[in-house]
């Protein structure tokens, strides 16, 4: 498919806004590395004439079946929008489709930076770049037209600007001889992707060795539903995916992402990237406390041996004002052995308040649920109960830090 993103478009919740490269060419340097786009479903339309603008039913509707049903602020396609009437009216859903085979994948990497430059010398405040196809839910996987999907800021883009710049880009592609592609704008914000790479193991004499367990890929991390943090588990095996992908799985029980009393026991299969995502975190709700609680308690232990040492200190220096030399020998070696335990105290809390700061503003979802069947008792000839679910990992998250099915033994 095509987009101003390295990565393909994983759903509408989690595209990319215009970064880094195409096809290994620089675009544009955003204000920040990595963003989520949030679609935005209330704000009001934009200023318009009537001659660009379109109703407000088709703002608010044009998108409807999108998981956050962004708002449709000025189109190119002929197609005209009709309104749902009568007492059994439905609107018509949407779902989102990458783009493969088009010509316009063969150019992309030409065209896109011109895109970018002709919203740029109209004042858009775009905000992603994407180019996809819609389906229509209960039509198969008929596909509509490839459209040129524009984000701009909420209550930014008139109408007349809004025409300008996309038969601007209709005129760009016809130079390349395409003229079967739409352009589409709707409002949408960004904001920058939270949350930290999973942690490298460290030897035994790294101040944090005995609290980061929970946040490196050894086997057995705790997670939980985004939707239920408060009800936890722990991650069973890493699977590779196979074949040329390198997506690495997660398995674990499916009690622990849907909570049998959290909603129905149905197959949960996400078979396109348009579909809403069931988030995983690592670490719910108690888990996140107890490692601060962990944390914490081990500050605590430095600062108790703290006072200690600094006894010890004041005692020693006044044995070695005595005039027993022997004994003034034998306190300041004692004196530094000590001093040495209490600089090692001091920077490991150091080092430990650093790490609590960082696990309190950063941590947050580790990948998505792709496969889980339900629920099933004696699912074979020997009976045994069928409970999985398979996540898949957030590549950004293990890719510096993952050494396959590891055990973390502890310290010794």
């Amino acid at each position: 498919m095509l987009s101003l993103f390295d990565s393909e478009l994983m759903s509408v919740l989690a595209l990319k806004v215009l970064c880094a490269t195409v096809g290994g060419l620089t675009i544009s340097e955003p204000p920040h590395n990595v963003f989520l786009v949030l679609f935005m479903g209330d704000s009001a339309p934009s200023t318009s004439s009537p001659q660009y603008s379109v109703s407000k039913p088709e703002a608010m509707w044009y998108y409807s079946g999108l998981p956050s049903s962004p708002r449709l602020v000025y189109r190119t396609g002929p197609t005209p929008w009709t309104k749902p009437t009568g007492l059994e009216a439905y609107r018509e859903l949407k779902e989102l489709r990458p783009v493969f085979g088009h010509k316009l994948n063969t150019v992309w990497k030409g065209v896109g930076p011109k895109v970018r430059n002709i919203l740029d010398s109209i004042g858009v405040l775009w905000t992603t770049i994407d180019v996809v196809r819609f389906v229509k839910v209960g039509e198969g996987e008929a596909v509509g037209p490839v459209v040129l999907w524009i984000g701009v800021a909420p209550e930014t883009l008139c109408g007349e600007d809004a025409h300008t710049a996309a038969h601007g880009c209709l005129d760009l592609l016809e130079e390349f001889k395409i003229t079967d592609v739409e352009v589409e704008y709707r409002e949408s914000i960004y904001t920058q992707l939270a949350g930290s790479d999973l942690l490298k193991p460290v030897s035994d004499f790294h101040p944090t060795v005995n609290v980061r367990s929970p946040l490196t890929p050894a086997l057995g991390l705790f997670i939980a539903a985004q939707n239920t943090p408060h009800v936890e588990g722990t991650g069973g095996l890493y699977l590779a995916e196979g074949g040329n992908s390198k997506k690495i799985l997660l398995v674990t029980a499916r009690h622990v992402l849907f909570p049998p009393n959290e909603g129905p026991n149905v197959n949960y299969t996400r078979r396109n990237t348009s579909a809403p995502r069931r988030n995983v975190l690592l670490l719910g709700t108690k888990a996140f406390d107890n490692l601060l609680k962990s944390i914490k308690s081990t500050i605590g232990q430095h600062r108790t041996k703290a006072v200690y040492y600094n006894k010890r200190i004041d005692e020693l220096q006044k044995r070695e004002a005595g005039e027993d030399e022997g004994d003034v020998e034998e306190a300041t070696k004692m004196r530094k052995k000590i001093q040495r335990l209490s600089d090692k105290g001091n920077k490991a809390v150091e080092a430990l308040d650093k790490f609590h700061d960082e696990v309190m503003k950063k941590w947050s979802q580790l990948g998505h649920v792709v496969r889980s069947p339900p629920i099933t008792f004696g699912a074979d000839t020997e009976s045994f109960t069928e409970d999985y679910a398979i996540v898949e990992l957030d590549s950004s998250k293990i890719k510096n830090t993952f050494r396959g099915n590891v055990i973390d033994l502890g310290v010794f």
